[in-house]
């Protein structure tokens, strides 16, 4: 009688050892890929973003809008006016969300406000009790649900018009100075600093920089700390999407002229 032969326990350690050699390999480009996927829909959110921040200027006086382009910051939809205030959105603005930003009619899809590479859970700015006082327009609050906002991943960049000297802070996009295709209009902020959660829009120089959420690598020792190294997405005033390095953005606005021409001036700057 013939007995049918298995596998020893030598071949079977040999498959698993060659299973885990190939699973080790795939991770990381199934890691790439899945990254690059998310920053493609980044790109894509950014671009229907900045392509409603133009429709809004088309129709509304040829500028793009200031602040409460994404969120009711101002309070256009109730009675206290808390963009001016420094205060806790009221609930009738959270409720309302994307709904009572000004470019809603041109961008009226939640999702285009909210990069998949943000995790509102590991990134909620209402958990760090350094923000403990300070603003935080929207995102889940765990201590008073009823409180819970929508969470949005981009910041706009109102330099352009600060340095034009509009008193609006709002910019024709074909008139930005030194010129629309080098000058970003929305990017991705990082995070951890306050323009990211307390309002939409950022001012240079201040604290406020791209963050590293898409083509995550090792960490390198930079001015005596270690820096994780990454990108950001970025959509220019012309309406062009491009992702770029946080280190590379960093180094661009610590100086004048990277100022100039990557965020169309810097404070106390203004346009001859």
């Amino acid at each position: 009688m013939k007995t049918k032969k298995g596998f020893t326990l030598v071949e079977l350690l040999v498959v698993i050892a060659i299973i885990a050699i190939l699973v080790s390999i795939l991770m990381p480009a199934l890691s790439r890929m899945r990254d690059s996927a998310r920053m493609t829909v980044c790109k894509t959110n950014q671009k229907a973003l900045g392509f409603g921040m133009r429709q809004y200027a088309d129709d509304y006086e040829e500028k793009v809008p200031c602040w409460g382009w994404e969120y009711d910051e101002c309070g256009r939809f109730d009675t206290v006016v808390t963009g001016t205030s420094w205060t806790e959105p009221t609930i009738k603005q959270m409720t309302k969300g994307f709904e009572g930003g000004y470019i809603w009619e041109y961008a009226n899809n939640a999702k285009m406000y909210v990069c998949p590479s943000l995790n509102a859970d590991k990134m909620n700015p209402r958990n760090n009790p350094a923000n403990a006082g300070c603003p935080v327009w929207g995102w889940p609050n765990p201590t008073n649900p009823s409180r819970n906002g929508p969470v949005w991943s981009y910041t706009a960049n109102f330099q352009p018009g600060v340095s034009l000297k509009d008193p609006q802070w709002r910019v024709n996009p074909d008139l930005v100075v030194p010129s629309p295709y080098d000058v970003f209009m929305l990017y991705e902020e990082d995070y951890t600093l306050l323009s990211s959660y307390d309002n939409g829009g950022a001012l240079f120089p201040a604290e406020d920089y791209l963050g590293r959420y898409h083509m995550v690598s090792n960490e390198v020792l930079k001015a005596g700390q270690m820096v994780t190294l990454g990108s950001g997405n970025l959509v220019f005033f012309d309406g062009h999407v491009e992702d770029m390095n946080s280190e590379i953005f960093m180094d661009r606005v610590t100086t004048t002229n990277g100022m100039k021409q990557l965020c169309g001036g810097y404070m106390g700057f203004t346009w001859p």
